[in-house]
């Protein structure tokens, strides 16, 4: 088969190369009919990795099924899939709990976790930049499309029409190509929003030395809608002390004698609220996760209260991350962490308000 390989910095060819086969009967084999170039290829390309020659490049992969494992259930011939650039088994730890870009079994590296298709330190799985493609735990990796997906291929492809006639198929852009640089842009003046792709260092962030050791992740909930429906039965239960859970490392938990269900105090020089420890090792080192949407509950009801159900907002940043994005600025927050050894005040978020008695 024809495959895009890579042989060193900026230099990748196509080469006729072993055709891509069945190996496992957990095994799907995809005729390849539409790949993206990555902008991650470029790593590679350009030589900032230490992928050998000889491997065939490309992880964002569309293709039709032209052969199946005998242990393959779900996926059949003639499918149309996509196939995500990870490759997960889908029954290890971490793909149980949904983080398959970090899956423990498919990697032979026992140091890292996650594979990936045709790309450096991502294990030995060939790319789609090729006629054929393996997809491994073929039920698990394939995302089988609609019945008229041969139809509407090019509706998967980014800026499909653009790339087949650039000329007649302009971008909505000044010169209707793609562009990196904006002279609109660049006409607002603002320091905080180059007119073009930039790495900004972050106002708060791991990198920079400062009284607040850990990074605070405000993930979204998984139990709830932001905020809505945190007074039910669904969001309860995933409640810790009854005050909304936020995940430690085990390294840091224990350099604080935090132990798994402990009220915890987090807090920074813009409030404090109070949490309920999970100590587990899907969080990194340096990190804790306390996902945002627990209903406010000041302790004393006063200005700058500490909130002892776990809302998060007491803690980030009301700014946004430029005078022309405004997006939020809430995951990158710094704080601290200490372990509560006083009895915890009770939750009240969900209590009823008093009723004043009328004079009448």
């Amino acid at each position: 088969m024809k495959g895009v390989v890579y042989r060193g910095p900026r230099d990748v060819r196509v080469e006729d190369v072993p055709d891509a086969k069945i190996d496992w009967p957990t095994d799907v084999l995809v005729r390849i009919t539409s790949t993206n170039i990555c902008g991650s290829d470029l790593h590679m390309y350009e030589g900032r990795t230490d992928l050998k020659p000889g491997m065939v490049i490309g992880h964002e992969n569309l293709g039709q099924v032209i052969e199946v494992g005998s242990a393959v259930k779900r996926i059949k011939k003639g499918d149309w899939v996509c196939v995500p650039f990870n490759v997960a088994c889908g029954y290890c730890r971490n793909c149980e709990r949904g983080y398959t870009g970090f899956c423990l079994s498919m990697n032979p590296d026992p140091e890292t976790a996650g594979a990936a298709y045709g790309y450096s330190g991502m294990g030995p799985y060939r790319g789609g930049q090729a006629e054929l493609l393996t997809v491994p735990y073929g039920d698990f990796n394939c995302l089988r499309l609609h019945d008229d997906a041969e139809e509407k291929e090019t509706d998967y492809v980014m800026l499909a029409e653009f790339r087949t006639d650039p000329q007649s198929k302009k971008l909505a852009t000044p010169s209707g190509r793609i562009e990196l640089y904006s002279e609109r842009i660049a006409g607002f003046g603002y320091d905080d929003c180059p007119p073009h792709p930039t790495w900004l260092e972050p106002t708060e962030w791991l990198g920079a030395a400062g009284p607040y050791p850990l990074h605070l992740v405000s993930s979204q909930p998984r139990e709830r809608l932001h905020s809505q429906m945190d007074m039910g039965p669904v969001s309860a239960r995933a409640k810790v002390a009854g005050r909304e859970a936020i995940a430690i490392n085990p390294v840091d938990a224990r350099s604080r004698g935090i132990a798994d269900g402990d009220v915890v105090r987090l807090f920074n020089a813009r409030g404090s609220c109070l949490a309920g420890a999970v100590v587990t090792d899907a969080v990194a080192p340096g990190v804790v996760r306390l996902s945002c949407g627990a209903w406010y509950d000041p302790i004393d009801g006063g200005e700058g209260a500490t909130c002892a159900h776990g809302n998060a907002n007491v803690l980030t940043r009301d700014q946004g991350t430029s005078r022309l994005g405004q997006g939020p600025t809430s995951a990158t927050v710094l704080v601290e962490i200490e372990r509560c050894n006083e009895p915890a005040p009770p939750v009240r978020a969900f209590d009823p308000p008093l009723l004043a008695e009328s004079a009448a």
